[in-house]
C-alpha cells in the first residue's frame, strides 16, 4: 500500500516525520497515522474524501495530541492503563505535596490492580469486571 507524506512546504518539517496519510482499504476514504512520543503509530480516520481536507485534519489531531503531550494530558485515551497512568502520576505528586496517606494506598491499588487486569482494555467489559471484582476477593481473602 502506498502512502502519501504531507506537502512539507505547508507545515514545520517535525509534523511531516510524524504524520502520513494513506487510503482505507476498501473506502474512498483516507486514514491518518500519527506517531506518538512513545513511539508508537496510532491511526485515525479522517472521514474525508479529499485528501486535502484529509491532511488539514490529520495536521489538526497532530497538533491536538502535540499539544497534550506538551501539557502532560492523556493524549491518546483508548486504553485504560494509559488513563490509569496519568492519574497515578498525579496523586504521586499531590501525596508528596500534601503527604496524604490514602492516596500512596491509592497508588498501590493502581499499581497491582488495575493496570495489570484492567490496562490493556480500550472499554470496561462486564465480564473484565467481574473478574477483576473476583481478583480482589481473593487477594484480600489470602
Amino acid at each position: 500500500m502506498e502512502r502519501l507524506q504531507l506537502n512539507k512546504s505547508k507545515i514545520e518539517p517535525s509534523v511531516t516525520a510524524m504524520l502520513s496519510c494513506f487510503p482505507r482499504g476498501n473506502s474512498k476514504r483516507w486514514q491518518c497515522r500519527i506517531r506518538r512520543y512513545t513511539g508508537e503509530w496510532v491511526d485515525y480516520s479522517t472521514k474525508e474524501t479529499d485528501l486535502e481536507k484529509a491532511k488539514q485534519i490529520a495536521e489538526e489531531r497532530y497538533r491536538d495530541i502535540k499539544y497534550r503531550q506538551e501539557t502532560g494530558k492523556i493524549d491518546v485515551t483508548r486504553r485504560f492503563g494509559d488513563v490509569a497512568r496519568v492519574v497515578r502520576r498525579e496523586l504521586q505528586k499531590e501525596s508528596k505535596e500534601k503527604g496524604i496517606r490514602k492516596y500512596k494506598d491509592y497508588l498501590i491499588v493502581i499499581d497491582r490492580h488495575l493496570i495489570p487486569l484492567l490496562g490493556k482494555f480500550n472499554a470496561f467489559i462486564y465480564e473484565k469486571c467481574t473478574a477483576f471484582a473476583s481478583l480482589i476477593e481473593s487477594r484480600t481473602i489470602s
